[in-house]
Parts: structure tokens; C-alpha cells; sequence
């Protein structure tokens, strides 16, 4: 009983429809599935018709499958989601846009769900920036957008231990202020991230230094 993947008894006969239950899972290749039809008390045995389809994922078709984390419709790696329709996190680091002190804008909604901070940013889109401090002094990020995003920063960007700070302090429609002071020089990468995937979207980031006296 403890290896039961799903169950469904949503419905019940009424006005003269029958009662129809759907399951849709996720399998994999080989896998033997086995399937119990029950009744929901004695009295209600009998006959019944259980339909059963299948549809395979295939990598490369430009859907993204249960099992896959992208799909860039083609079986190549290198470009960002490999050849098995997984992110490839180095790539996407190297394609970092580059920020300038000022407006910058971007929209999470384009973005990849390959990152997470630690106070935002689990399996929904983000969009991934790079800046390079042009001397020792404070850096001063501004996030403003009509849904709810937030924003990290990193040394290195796939490593998540390397955060060096996460804000998601309000909600929708409110801006988001990160303030720092960095090290001329040192690369540092900014993460915008999407607190739930229904509010992904557009957004401004903007960028302030004060060099250090």
C-alpha cells in the first residue's frame, strides 16, 4: 500500500452520466505499473471500461515533459539545456546578461528555472545578471515590478552557497532594494527570481555604486 502513486474516486454516477475517474502520471521507460480498480462499498461492484493511453516525452521537441527540466526543441548541449533536456548551469552563467549603472530591464518569464536563492526562487522562472564593481564601494540594487519577484546576488553563479544576500521583502507591485558594499574587480551575479510562477513577468533593475572613499 505504501507504493501507491495516485488515486482518484472524484466522482459518482449522476443524472444519468457514469462515474469517470482520471489519473495522468508521469512513468518510465520498462516500468511496470500495476492498477487496481475498486469499488467504493460492496454494493457497488461491476463491470466497467478503463480506458488507457500513452504518450511518450521526447527530448528535443520543444515541450517540456514531466521529466524534463527544458527543452530548446534540439538534442544539442552547449547551448544551455543538454542533450538530455536538463539545464546546464555553467552555460547559462557564461551567457549572463551584463548590467550598467542605471536601468537596466529584463522579465522573468522568459527566463530559466534553473536557480533558487534562499529566500525565493523554487522550480519557477529567473532571469541571471552579471556585474563587475569598477572599484572597492557600495553597489545598490533597485527591483521594481507589477508582480511579485525578488532578487539575489552571488559570487559564483551556480554555486548556492556562495549568496551573499537574498531580498523578497514585499509583494507585488513593491520595489525590492539590495545594498551591499563589494570588492573592485570581482565579478558578482545577480539573480531575479519569480516568487510563484503566476507572477513571473517584467521588470527594472537598477543599478547604483558609490566607490569607497
Amino acid at each position: 500500500m505504501l507504493s501507491e502513486i495516485d488515486c482518484s474516486d472524484e466522482n459518482y454516477p449522476s443524472d444519468g452520466l457514469p462515474d469517470e475517474e482520471r489519473i495522468v502520471i508521469y512513468v518510465s521507460d520498462g516500468q511496470t505499473v500495476p492498477i487496481v480498480v475498486d469499488s467504493y462499498e460492496p454494493g457497488e461492484a461491476g463491470p466497467y471500461t478503463l480506458n488507457v493511453s500513452f504518450t511518450p516525452i521526447v527530448c528535443g521537441d520543444g515541450t517540456v515533459g514531466s521529466a524534463e527540466q527544458c527543452d530548446d526543441g534540439n538534442t544539442m548541449s552547449g547551448d544551455g539545456c543538454s542533450a538530455t533536456c536538463t539545464y546546464e548551469p555553467d552555460v547559462l552563467c557564461e551567457n549572463a546578461v551584463e548590467l550598467v549603472i542605471g536601468e537596466n530591464t529584463g522579465n522573468t518569464a522568459t527566463g530559466t528555472s534553473a536557480f533558487e536563492g534562499s529566500c525565493l526562487g523554487w522550480d519557477v522562472p529567473e532571469t541571471i545578471h552579471r556585474f563587475t564593481p569598477p572599484s572597492d564601494g557600495t553597489l545598490t540594487l533597485t527591483l521594481s515590478a507589477a508582480t511579485d519577484l525578488g532578487l539575489y546576488l552571488r559570487e559564483s553563479c551556480a554555486d548556492f552557497g556562495s549568496e551573499l544576500a537574498c531580498v523578497d521583502d514585499g509583494g507585488r507591485g513593491h520595489d525590492e532594494t539590495l545594498m551591499i558594499d563589494v570588492t573592485g574587480g570581482e565579478p558578482l551575479f545577480v539573480i531575479v527570481d519569480t516568487y510563484t510562477s503566476i507572477n513571473s513577468g517584467p521588470y527594472t533593475l537598477t543599478v547604483a555604486f558609490t566607490p569607497a572613499p
